[in-house]
């Protein structure tokens, strides 16, 4: 099994040891979107995400 970081996670929000995960499916140039409250969490600290 390899290993790879694939995002950014939070201080204190660990991921938990036991998870077993696998690639369902790979896609070439992939986007992210923030949800809706991690776009309230950047309000509320004063630094608010682009839409």
């Amino acid at each position: 099994m390899i290993v790879l970081p694939i995002g950014i996670g939070q201080l204190g929000k660990d991921t938990p040891i036991n998870w077993v995960t696998k690639v369902e499916r790979k896609k070439a140039g992939p986007t992210w979107t923030p949800t809706a409250k991690m776009h309230a969490e950047y309000v509320a600290a004063g630094n608010p995400l682009p839409p």
